[in-house]
């Protein structure tokens, strides 16, 4: 499984880098270190980078909901940056698109967050 790219914080948002594939293989690590990441520092905004993923399927809409879900039970909001079209098709048809913004690039959603 490809490593994913570091996540940092910006301006008070949690950046997280998604995976190339983001499927069954990589989801449990992926849930799991935000999980652990979420916790220990208590952010309230988090942004999705989609930038480099070209594959997500169930298993990839299942960590966006979690996140979602955790995140909103403290009040906080989950964004989404650089999905291509296909990945922007599978969350339209999963209801994701109907709970979360979307922006073109990490820079427009960050500037957007301030």
């Amino acid at each position: 499984m490809e490593k994913q790219s570091e996540t940092y914080v910006a301006g008070g948002v949690l950046v997280i880098p998604m995976p190339r594939e983001l499927d069954h293989h990589s989801s449990a690590e992926i849930r799991d270190n935000l999980d652990m990441m979420l916790a220990a520092r208590g952010i309230r905004k988090v942004l999705l980078d989609f930038s480099k993923t070209e594959f997500m399927d169930s298993a990839g809409i299942g960590v966006v909901l979690g996140k979602y879900r955790r995140v909103k039970a403290f009040g906080g909001q989950v964004s989404v940056c650089g999905a291509n079209d296909r990945i922007m098709r599978i969350m339209k048809m999963s209801g994701i698109g109907q709970i979360v913004t979307f922006y073109p690039t990490p820079g427009q959603a960050l500037e957007a967050k301030r």
